[in-house]
């Protein structure tokens, strides 16, 4: 569902029960909602940083999906399966992710391994997919193709149009309004 707010509770929700059902509880009720957790919510995670609309939310997300596997990583391989099976995944950037994820004890480590991770898969916001992302040197380009063109027209002599301020609407009303 979109919606950020929803998604911001949620994943605190998430994130406050995760403990609750972590090893050493190997009830099959606890070891079936692990699994769920592991394959359903990260999956689900892992599609919002994705989505554009969250991005917002993708440091919230990061650190549940780092969670997540750190808690149920040692005790279920589908949090690895999950993070393989994304597209440009290697088994080496998994596995060197997981080693500095389970040593990590800074949140904020954490959450900046998932997203370095998860780099090429996430979402860029609204706005930033608008932006036309030019380098200097074609700034410079099309500022001097300008600069060139104004210094073309001065120098072949031709004259520029004068303005005449006093055609036009009269304005002395609005300045007026200023004095």
């Amino acid at each position: 569902m979109r919606d950020t707010r929803c998604c911001g509770i949620i994943t605190r929700v998430i994130r406050s029960i995760l403990q609750d059902f972590a090893p050493p509880l190997n009830t099959p009720t606890a070891v079936t909602i692990r699994e769920f957790i592991c394959s359903e919510v990260l999956t689900a995670c892992i599609t919002s940083v994705h989505e554009p609309y969250f991005v917002d939310m993708q440091k919230d997300l990061a650190q549940l999906i780092a969670s997540i596997w750190i808690l149920y990583g040692p005790s279920s391989s589908t949090p690895r399966s999950v993070m393989l099976s994304l597209p440009g995944m290697t088994e080496q950037r998994v596995a060197s992710t997981e080693t500095a994820l389970m040593r990590s004890t800074s949140t904020r480590q954490q959450r900046a391994l998932v997203l370095d991770l998860l780099e090429g898969l996430r979402g860029v916001s609204i706005a930033e997919q608008g932006k036309i992302l030019a380098t200097r040197e074609d700034r410079r380009k099309a500022r001097s193709a300008m600069q060139e063109r104004y210094m073309t027209t001065e120098m072949e002599g031709q004259q520029s149009t004068k303005v005449d301020i006093n055609e036009g609407p009269d304005l002395g009303g609005v300045a007026d309004l200023f004095g």
